[in-house]
Protein backbone atom coordinates (compact mmCIF):
# COMPACT_ATOMS: atom_id res chain seq x y z
CA UNK A 1 0.00 0.00 0.00
CA UNK A 2 2.75 2.27 0.90
CA UNK A 3 4.10 2.09 -2.73
CA UNK A 4 1.29 2.68 -4.14
CA UNK A 5 0.43 5.80 -2.36
CA UNK A 6 3.82 6.56 -3.31
CA UNK A 7 3.46 6.16 -7.00
CA UNK A 8 0.29 8.16 -6.59
CA UNK A 9 2.24 10.85 -4.81
CA UNK A 10 4.96 10.99 -7.68
CA UNK A 11 2.19 10.95 -10.49
CA UNK A 12 0.58 14.22 -8.74
CA UNK A 13 4.12 15.95 -8.56
CA UNK A 14 4.53 14.52 -12.26
CA UNK A 15 1.53 15.97 -13.26
CA UNK A 16 1.97 19.42 -11.93
CA UNK A 17 5.23 19.62 -13.39
CA UNK A 18 7.09 19.21 -10.36
CA UNK A 19 10.75 18.45 -11.17
CA UNK A 20 12.22 15.04 -10.23
CA UNK A 21 15.05 13.04 -10.67
CA UNK A 22 15.15 9.39 -11.35
CA UNK A 23 17.78 6.82 -10.44
CA UNK A 24 18.47 3.60 -11.87
CA UNK A 25 14.40 3.51 -12.48
CA UNK A 26 13.80 4.69 -8.95
CA UNK A 27 12.67 7.92 -8.13
CA UNK A 28 14.39 9.92 -5.77
CA UNK A 29 13.39 12.85 -3.21
CA UNK A 30 14.89 16.36 -4.46
CA UNK A 31 18.53 16.72 -2.63
CA UNK A 32 17.18 19.70 -0.34
CA UNK A 33 14.42 19.90 0.91
CA UNK A 34 15.26 22.59 3.88
CA UNK A 35 16.35 24.68 1.86
CA UNK A 36 13.17 24.74 -0.72
CA UNK A 37 11.00 24.61 2.88
CA UNK A 38 12.83 27.37 3.95
CA UNK A 39 12.54 29.69 0.47
CA UNK A 40 8.69 29.02 0.25
CA UNK A 41 8.42 30.42 3.70
CA UNK A 42 10.23 33.15 3.55
CA UNK A 43 8.05 34.03 0.28
CA UNK A 44 5.27 33.57 2.42
CA UNK A 45 5.87 35.85 5.09
CA UNK A 46 6.74 38.64 2.65
CA UNK A 47 2.95 37.65 0.94
CA UNK A 48 1.05 35.29 2.40
CA UNK A 49 -1.49 35.71 -0.06
CA UNK A 50 0.46 33.43 -2.36
CA UNK A 51 -1.07 30.39 -3.34
CA UNK A 52 0.97 29.22 -6.05
CA UNK A 53 4.17 29.41 -3.27
CA UNK A 54 2.20 27.74 -0.57
CA UNK A 55 1.28 24.85 -3.32
CA UNK A 56 4.65 24.84 -4.19
CA UNK A 57 5.48 23.93 -0.09
CA UNK A 58 2.56 21.65 0.29
CA UNK A 59 4.16 19.78 -2.90
CA UNK A 60 7.67 19.61 -0.84
CA UNK A 61 6.10 18.28 2.31
CA UNK A 62 4.30 15.29 0.21
CA UNK A 63 7.49 14.59 -1.50
CA UNK A 64 8.79 14.16 1.87
CA UNK A 65 5.83 12.04 3.50
CA UNK A 66 5.68 15.31 5.69
CA UNK A 67 1.47 14.60 5.36
CA UNK A 68 0.80 16.60 8.72
CA UNK A 69 2.66 20.15 7.40
CA UNK A 70 1.33 19.14 4.02
CA UNK A 71 -2.23 19.56 5.57
CA UNK A 72 -1.89 22.55 7.11
CA UNK A 73 -0.86 24.17 4.22
CA UNK A 74 -3.73 22.85 1.87
CA UNK A 75 -6.12 23.49 4.32
CA UNK A 76 -4.69 27.15 4.53
CA UNK A 77 -5.20 27.39 0.65
CA UNK A 78 -8.79 26.17 1.08
CA UNK A 79 -9.27 28.62 3.54
CA UNK A 80 -8.48 31.76 1.29
CA UNK A 81 -9.37 30.54 -1.94
CA UNK A 82 -12.77 29.12 -1.28
CA UNK A 83 -14.54 32.36 -2.11
CA UNK A 84 -12.30 33.30 -5.08
CA UNK A 85 -13.49 32.30 -8.76
CA UNK A 86 -10.31 33.15 -10.04
CA UNK A 87 -8.26 30.63 -7.64
CA UNK A 88 -10.26 27.67 -8.88
CA UNK A 89 -7.11 25.66 -10.26
CA UNK A 90 -5.30 26.48 -7.22
CA UNK A 91 -8.63 25.49 -4.70
CA UNK A 92 -8.86 22.20 -6.74
CA UNK A 93 -5.43 21.66 -6.54
CA UNK A 94 -5.46 22.12 -2.95
CA UNK A 95 -8.15 19.82 -2.42
CA UNK A 96 -6.22 16.95 -4.35
CA UNK A 97 -3.39 17.75 -2.30
CA UNK A 98 -5.19 17.16 0.82
CA UNK A 99 -6.80 14.20 -0.43
CA UNK A 100 -2.87 12.53 -1.05
CA UNK A 101 -2.06 14.05 2.59
CA UNK A 102 -4.84 12.24 3.98
CA UNK A 103 -4.20 8.89 2.18
CA UNK A 104 -0.38 8.90 3.62
CA UNK A 105 -1.97 9.25 7.06
CA UNK A 106 -4.21 5.92 5.77
CA UNK A 107 -6.99 8.17 6.64
CA UNK A 108 -8.72 7.26 3.49
CA UNK A 109 -12.51 8.19 4.44
CA UNK A 110 -11.07 11.87 5.04
CA UNK A 111 -9.10 11.44 1.18
CA UNK A 112 -12.39 10.45 -0.34
CA UNK A 113 -14.08 13.39 0.71
CA UNK A 114 -11.29 16.29 -0.05
CA UNK A 115 -11.20 14.28 -3.55
CA UNK A 116 -14.63 14.25 -4.28
CA UNK A 117 -14.49 18.40 -3.14
CA UNK A 118 -11.95 18.49 -6.11
CA UNK A 119 -14.12 16.84 -8.70
CA UNK A 120 -16.95 18.87 -7.61
CA UNK A 121 -14.50 22.31 -9.13
CA UNK A 122 -12.61 20.59 -12.00
CA UNK A 123 -14.38 16.76 -13.21
CA UNK A 124 -12.15 15.68 -16.17
CA UNK A 125 -8.76 15.65 -14.40
CA UNK A 126 -8.09 12.03 -14.40
CA UNK A 127 -5.37 11.69 -11.77
CA UNK A 128 -7.99 12.78 -9.15
CA UNK A 129 -10.58 10.37 -10.36
CA UNK A 130 -7.54 7.52 -10.02
CA UNK A 131 -6.54 8.50 -6.74
CA UNK A 132 -10.08 8.34 -5.65
CA UNK A 133 -10.20 4.95 -6.65
CA UNK A 134 -7.51 4.54 -4.74
CA UNK A 135 -8.56 5.40 -1.46
CA UNK A 136 -11.62 3.17 -2.41
CA UNK A 137 -9.62 0.84 -3.01
CA UNK A 138 -7.94 0.83 -0.07
CA UNK A 139 -11.46 1.06 1.94
CA UNK A 140 -12.09 -2.57 -0.15
CA UNK A 141 -15.06 -0.57 -2.02
CA UNK A 142 -14.19 -2.15 -4.68
CA UNK A 143 -17.62 -1.11 -6.86
CA UNK A 144 -17.01 2.63 -6.10
CA UNK A 145 -12.89 2.38 -6.92
CA UNK A 146 -13.89 0.88 -10.63
CA UNK A 147 -16.61 3.56 -11.30
CA UNK A 148 -13.66 6.17 -10.49
CA UNK A 149 -10.84 3.92 -12.49
CA UNK A 150 -13.14 4.09 -15.49
CA UNK A 151 -13.93 7.35 -16.03
CA UNK A 152 -10.29 8.30 -15.24
CA UNK A 153 -9.36 5.58 -18.14
CA UNK A 154 -11.71 7.69 -20.61
CA UNK A 155 -10.31 11.13 -19.18
CA UNK A 156 -7.07 9.53 -20.24
CA UNK A 157 -6.94 6.57 -22.15
CA UNK A 158 -2.80 6.53 -22.22
CA UNK A 159 -2.08 6.19 -18.96
CA UNK A 160 -0.24 2.78 -17.89
CA UNK A 161 -1.16 3.26 -13.95
CA UNK A 162 -4.65 3.83 -14.51
CA UNK A 163 -4.88 0.66 -16.95
CA UNK A 164 -2.90 -1.46 -14.69
CA UNK A 165 -5.21 -0.34 -11.26
CA UNK A 166 -8.42 -1.17 -13.52
CA UNK A 167 -6.79 -4.77 -14.04
CA UNK A 168 -6.12 -5.28 -10.28
CA UNK A 169 -9.93 -3.81 -9.51
CA UNK A 170 -11.20 -6.68 -12.15
CA UNK A 171 -9.06 -9.01 -10.74
CA UNK A 172 -10.42 -8.46 -7.36
CA UNK A 173 -14.03 -9.20 -8.47
CA UNK A 174 -13.03 -11.72 -10.12
CA UNK A 175 -13.45 -10.82 -13.57
CA UNK A 176 -10.09 -12.24 -15.04
CA UNK A 177 -10.32 -11.82 -18.44
CA UNK A 178 -11.15 -7.83 -18.13
CA UNK A 179 -8.04 -8.15 -15.83
CA UNK A 180 -5.47 -9.36 -18.04
CA UNK A 181 -6.71 -6.68 -21.26
CA UNK A 182 -6.02 -3.53 -18.66
CA UNK A 183 -2.93 -4.93 -17.51
CA UNK A 184 -1.84 -6.18 -21.40
CA UNK A 185 -2.51 -2.04 -22.14
CA UNK A 186 -0.57 -1.08 -19.19
CA UNK A 187 2.42 -3.17 -20.66
CA UNK A 188 2.03 -1.53 -24.04
CA UNK A 189 1.63 1.86 -22.73
CA UNK A 190 4.49 1.09 -20.22
CA UNK A 191 6.67 -2.08 -21.38
CA UNK A 192 8.36 -1.61 -18.42
CA UNK A 193 5.99 -1.76 -15.71
CA UNK A 194 7.57 -4.36 -13.74
CA UNK A 195 4.04 -4.39 -11.39
CA UNK A 196 1.45 -5.47 -14.81
CA UNK A 197 4.10 -8.23 -15.37
CA UNK A 198 3.62 -9.87 -12.31
CA UNK A 199 -0.27 -9.11 -11.85
CA UNK A 200 -0.34 -10.75 -15.77
CA UNK A 201 1.26 -14.09 -14.63
CA UNK A 202 -0.86 -14.29 -11.83
CA UNK A 203 -3.97 -14.11 -14.38
CA UNK A 204 -2.37 -16.32 -16.39
CA UNK A 205 -1.78 -18.55 -13.71
CA UNK A 206 -5.18 -18.49 -13.19
CA UNK A 207 -6.10 -19.44 -16.43
CA UNK A 208 -3.57 -22.38 -16.14
CA UNK A 209 -2.00 -20.59 -19.13
CA UNK A 210 1.28 -21.80 -17.33
CA UNK A 211 3.67 -21.15 -20.53
CA UNK A 212 2.32 -17.57 -20.85
CA UNK A 213 2.38 -17.03 -16.77
CA UNK A 214 6.36 -18.22 -16.75
CA UNK A 215 7.07 -15.66 -19.74
CA UNK A 216 5.09 -12.57 -17.77
CA UNK A 217 7.21 -13.23 -14.45
CA UNK A 218 10.25 -13.41 -16.40
CA UNK A 219 9.82 -10.47 -18.25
Amino acid sequence: MKRLLFLIIICYLSVIGYNLRQVSGQFKKVTMPIELIQSYKEQLASDPTRADIRLQLARVYLQIEGYKQALTEYREIITSAKDRKDLISELTDAYYGLGLAYSGLEKFNEAIDAFMHAIQYIPDRAHIQAALGAAYTNLHQYDKALDSYLIASKLNPSDAMIHHQLGNIYSKRGKRQQAILHQQKAITIMPDLSSAHYQLGLLYTQENRFEDAIAAYEK
